[in-house]
């Protein structure tokens, strides 16, 4: 990969981070599967509207 791609890449999981966790992900596929975890728990409310968004809140997730 060229390594201004590699740097943005870099700069896009830094901001990915900042916004849905304090601590760092321990590696990529960590990230991945949270973001995938948060796409599941977010298509009910899509679906459902506000009770589903509770429970979203409830399983601990805080990031729309």
């Amino acid at each position: 990969m060229p390594a201004d791609l590699r740097k943005a890449h870099h700069a896009l999981d830094k901001a990915v981070e900042k916004c849905y966790r304090k601590e760092k992900f321990a590696h990529d596929e960590a990230r991945l599967s949270y973001l995938f975890e948060c796409y599941q728990a977010l298509e009910p409310i899509r679906r459902w509207g506000i009770e589903a968004k509770m429970r979203y809140f409830e399983a601990g997730f805080s990031v729309f």
